[in-house]
Order: structure tokens, then C-alpha cells, then sequence
């Protein structure tokens, strides 16, 4: 897996490609997106758009047995990944000095994670629970108890996170047991937008669409609004 790192002062900056292990477990928590081929172009399949999407806006991807559709937001844009597909405000360069909010959507191997045995446990929340508490995931990032839930009759679960520079992420997981994948859709935006990522789960996530099944939008209303990013503590004025 081929990630890309967002260098911690220069958002704009998440076509650098950075290669390794390292790189590719922090997709989880820590600031990152995923490589970015510039002229690439996501599969557009018409004959599976679902009727509230529009051809234009619908955008496909297979990735490690795993078929994932989603509706892209009106005026913004798309790119295909290693892992998936790399939603966009805008793809902001050097000289824009921007990029926006943006929203990362990929499959991660849940081979490694120790998994409960329990029928009854969430195997998304597991797998959250695991990544959080360790650094080599998580770097120096805050991040909040993740919080288990029932979407379509899967496990998911999602978290908070805090990268102390300037952006903040909620990640939402998804747990399939054929094949063993997580489904994970990160909303990555600066503190000053954060707000629109709670305004945007339903109309988003409500047209994920997981080996044709589209995801029902109704659970994601339940989540709490407002979301509270951790914070760093204040040190106090000397």
C-alpha cells in the first residue's frame, strides 16, 4: 500500500508521495492521503449509478475485492488512488495555497489486527480501538475513544482526530467478513471548515455504495452534532 503524507505545515503539499509501511498505516489516523497519479482518472460505470446520483458525479473503484461507488459532491473532484478514490474541494498546488476539505475513501486489510472472537463484537470498533492506542499509528495526533455503530447491519465505527496542526478528520470504518477488509472514509478539513464535516456524513456516506449494496444514510443522522475534536490542552500564560 502507497500512501502520501500531508507534510504538517503545508496542506497543500498531498501530492508528495511518500512511500513505505510507515506511510501507509498512518492513512488511519494520522494526516495522510493516499498517492495520487495526476492524470488519472477514476472508472465511470453509468449502468451502476444509483437513481438519486448523477452519471457525471458517480464514481466507481474496485479495489482488493471490494466495489465501492459513491456520489461525489457537486463541483468537486476526484481522483483514483492505490486504495481507492481521493475526494476533493479543489486540489490545491503551491501556488493556490489551498486544498480545501477532503475526503479519502479506501479498503485497508484487517489482517494483523487482533480480532474479537465473539460474534456479538464489533470488529470495526476492535480494529479503531487497536489503531488508536498505538503511536506508530497515530504519531503525535489527538484522537477520541472510538465509538462503535450499526450501519446496514454492519459493524462501524468511527473516531476524532487532532493532528495539533491546523486540520481536523473524522474517520468512519466499515467491517466486512468476505472478504476481511475495512471500508474507511475520512473527512480531512482545516479547524476553521471542520463544522461541514458533520453537515456533509449524510449527504455523502448516504450514497456509498459497498459490492452494490448502497449504504443507508438513516445511521449516520443518529452520530453526534456537534462533533468534539479532542483538543490539546492550553499552556497557561507565564
Amino acid at each position: 500500500m502507497v500512501l502520501v503524507r500531508i507534510l504538517p505545515r503545508s496542506y497543500i503539499l498531498f501530492i508528495v508521495v511518500l512511500m513505505g509501511t510507515a506511510a501507509c498505516q498512518s492513512a488511519l489516523s494520522s494526516a495522510t492521503t493516499p498517492t495520487v497519479e495526476p492524470t488519472s482518472t477514476v472508472e465511470r460505470t453509468p449502468e451502476s449509478t444509483p437513481k438519486n446520483s448523477t452519471t457525471s458525479d458517480w464514481e466507481q473503484v474496485d479495489v482488493k475485492g471490494v466495489r465501492l461507488g459513491i456520489q461525489i459532491p457537486d463541483g468537486w473532484e476526484a481522483q483514483e488512488t492505490d486504495d481507492g478514490v481521493l475526494i476533493a474541494e479543489h486540489f490545491g498546488t503551491i501556488e493556490s495555497n489551498s486544498a480545501g476539505m477532503m475526503i479519502y475513501l479506501f479498503v485497508h486489510s484487517l489482517d494483523g489486527f487482533q480480532l474479537p472472537a465473539s460474534t456479538h463484537a464489533n470488529i470495526a470498533w476492535a480494529a479503531l480501538e487497536q489503531i488508536s492506542k498505538q503511536r506508530e499509528y497515530i504519531g503525535d495526533a489527538l484522537v477520541s475513544a472510538p465509538a462503535g455503530f450499526d450501519w446496514n447491519g454492519q459493524d462501524a465505527a468511527y473516531y476524532l482526530l487532532n493532528d495539533g496542526d491546523g486540520n481536523l478528520s473524522m474517520l468512519i470504518a466499515v467491517a466486512l467478513s468476505a472478504p476481511q477488509r475495512l471500508v474507511v472514509c475520512r473527512f480531512i478539513s482545516p479547524a476553521s471548515q471542520a463544522d461541514k464535516i458533520r453537515a456533509m456524513l449524510p449527504d455523502v456516506l448516504g450514497t456509498l455504495s459497498i459490492n452494490g449494496i448502497t449504504m443507508d444514510m438513516d445511521a449516520l443522522h443518529e452520530l453526534p452534532d456537534p462533533l468534539q475534536f479532542p483538543q490539546a490542552e492550553s499552556t497557561p500564560e507565564r
